[in-house]
């Protein structure tokens, strides 16, 4: 499925600049514009505990999580000369998850984000109808996590805020609309969860990161 993406979100970038005649749209990137994206999600959780009562940990883990990823995006660019900044928000709904089995000792552990957003600063350069741009701020994803150990069951839910940054390509197709190929790191940071039942006593700590590929397309007011 990734190697899938990547390559379809690489054709596009290829084939995007030809659809357009150089010169045929306006030259300047300033302006308000909205959009749509969707993409592909992968990454880690790495899993540990730790007695309430020591502080100490008797384990430690990790396992993938993947899934798809779609919403919208709004923001403002400015340009002077061929240098573009501006800011951007984006918020999406996303079935990236994945399990443990076995974690620990028969036991089940479960992490699924099932949305997530982001507000972040974006800065590039202009060829033509080509803009080449790095991005970075602020990420949120809300998590669920589920522990189980035979028939016991603890489940929580948290919004957490943590990092993103990475990098992308767009291109202008046709008057005021662009398309765009992104992809992006984030570090959702912590997630501490008090497992009453299925593990008394302890709290489970999930350090969720994400890589993660996006095609979209805007519009510019």
């Amino acid at each position: 499925m990734r190697t899938r993406l990547i390559v379809a979100a690489v054709s596009m970038l290829v084939a995007t600049p030809a659809l357009a005649d150089e010169g045929a749209f306006p030259a300047s990137w300033t302006g308000f514009y909205v959009g749509a994206q969707a993409g592909y999600g992968w990454g880690r959780d790495r899993i540990h505990d730790s007695s309430l009562s020591t502080g100490n940990s008797d384990y430690s883990d990790r396992f993938k999580i993947d899934g798809m990823t779609g919403g919208v995006h709004g923001g403002y660019n400015y340009q002077t000369g061929p240098w573009v900044v501006g800011a951007e928000a984006d918020i999406e709904l996303a079935n990236v998850d994945g399990d443990n089995p076995d974690w620990p000792f028969g036991d089940n552990t479960k992490a699924k984000i099932d949305s997530q957003g982001s507000l972040r600063l974006r800065g590039g350069y202009v060829f033509g109808q080509t803009l080449f741009y790095a991005t970075g701020g602020l990420a949120v994803a809300h998590v669920k996590t589920d522990y189980y150990d035979g028939a016991a069951h603890d489940s929580y839910s948290d919004t957490k805020a943590g990092w993103t940054i990475g990098t992308g390509v767009e291109c202008t197709f046709a008057a005021n609309w662009t398309a765009r190929v992104e992809y992006r790191y984030a570090d959702f940071g912590r997630i501490s969860d008090h497992t009453t039942t299925t593990d008394s006593g302890w709290q489970e700590h999930n350090d969720i990161t994400e890589h993660a590929i996006r095609v979209g397309i805007s519009y510019k007011f």
